[in-house]
Parts: structure tokens; C-alpha cells; sequence
């Protein structure tokens, strides 16, 4: 009767260490996602911040710009090709946010802010949307149609 006993009182151990153990890894994975998620966060303000300087730092980046919102058939090539990299830098961006929030490692209420960010600009600079016609093909289907969502509607597409 002794051995049933510490039989069942292993057991009982054993069961309370199993719950122990998966709460712990529960708890870990949690802290593990928060801190993936603040990292994510991070590394998109790091880099939009940069794409962001390229242009507000940059008077004839500016000017670039606003010729090409203007009257974007009056751009020489060398303009061209330095608006279509400003550009690339800008599109990189909002895919990397747009990955990002749909792997979920943006949080929602971040992700919302970021498009409707994206989304404001698209939608009001006619520079921004004539490069994407030229740019947007290279870049995956389902960005694409966020994108397009984005710039037709003047709205942040639902995901």
C-alpha cells in the first residue's frame, strides 16, 4: 500500500510540475511576443525616420517633389530616376509596415496608425501616386492592392 501511495503522490507531483512548466512557457512566450512586437515597432521608426529625412533634409528633394506633383511630365530623366528611388525608399517602408502588421507583430492599434499615415499621403500627392503606377508592379499582389485601395479610396483599407 505504500508503494500506491508514493505512486500516486509522484504523480500528483508530476502533474502540479507539468502545470507549473506550462504556465511558465506560456508566461515566456507572451514576454517573447511583446518583445518581438517592440522591436518591430522600433525598427520601423528607425527606418521611416530615416526615409523620412531623405526627403525634409533635402531642399531639392523637396522641390523634386513638388515639380513632380505639379507637372510630372516636365521631370528630365536624372529627375526621374532620383524621385523614383525617393519613392522606392517610401513604398519599402509601408511594405515592411503592412508585413509587419499582418504577421501581427505590429499591434493593431499601431498598424492602423501607420496606414492611415500612408494612406493620407498616397492619397493627396499626386507625385506619390504616379510613382506607383511606374514602381508598383514590383511589388507583391496583395501590397499592391492595399495600396491601390489606399489611393483610390483616399481611405486605409480594411485588413
Amino acid at each position: 500500500m505504500t508503494w500506491e501511495i508514493a505512486a500516486t503522490a509522484a504523480e500528483v507531483i508530476s502533474a502540479i510540475a507539468v502545470v507549473v512548466s506550462l504556465v511558465y512557457l506560456a508566461l515566456q512566450i507572451r514576454h517573447n511576443t511583446v518583445s518581438t512586437n517592440a522591436a518591430a515597432h522600433h525598427q520601423y521608426l528607425v527606418t521611416q525616420s530615416s526615409a523620412n529625412h531623405s526627403i525634409t533634409d533635402n531642399a531639392e528633394v523637396c522641390e523634386l517633389i513638388d515639380k513632380a506633383n505639379t507637372d510630372f511630365s516636365s521631370l528630365t530623366n536624372p529627375e526621374m530616376i532620383r524621385l523614383q528611388f525617393v519613392m522606392y525608399e517610401q513604398f519599402n517602408q509601408w511594405q515592411f509596415a503592412f508585413a509587419t502588421g499582418r504577421k501581427s507583430l505590429l499591434e493593431k492599434e499601431l498598424w492602423d496608425t501607420f496606414t492611415r499615415g500612408y494612406t493620407q499621403v498616397a492619397a493627396t500627392l499626386p507625385a506619390i501616386q504616379r510613382m506607383w503606377e511606374i514602381c508598383g508592379s514590383a511589388y507583391d499582389p496583395k501590397f499592391r492592392a492595399h495600396v491601390d485601395a489606399a489611393i483610390s479610396s483616399g481611405k486605409p483599407p480594411q485588413n
